[in-house]
């Protein structure tokens, strides 16, 4: 659960600025195969998991990232993984939050 690692980090430093970053989707080549060979719930593998992050994130302080907004679905062979595209825009989007992030609790 995203809340007890948020509260686990910051037993450790109360004041660790926390990214929770919602992951792209996979692509729909690769849902049957998930859902075929290891009997993956459809349902499951498609939901979008962005709200659900984001108001975890807003409700303990963290900041929040979609990263569909940078890379829609995994672009790799397999389907279920980054492409270096897909590494060098998240990775952009990642670094543009965190300077953000970083700047904010400074000031």
């Amino acid at each position: 659960n995203m809340r007890h690692i948020i509260h686990d980090a910051r037993q450790i430093s109360p004041q660790i600025p926390v990214l929770l970053i919602s992951p792209p989707a996979i692509a729909k080549r690769s849902l049957w195969e998930l859902i075929g060979l290891y009997r993956c719930e459809k349902d499951l593998l498609e939901q979008q998991l962005a709200p659900q992050l984001a108001q975890v994130a807003h409700e303990e302080g963290a900041s929040f990232l979609d990263a569909r907004d940078s890379v829609d679905e995994f672009h790799a062979d397999d389907g279920m993984h980054l492409s270096r595209a897909d590494h060098q825009a998240l990775g952009k989007a990642c670094g543009e939050t965190l300077r953000a992030m970083l700047l904010g609790n400074a000031g």
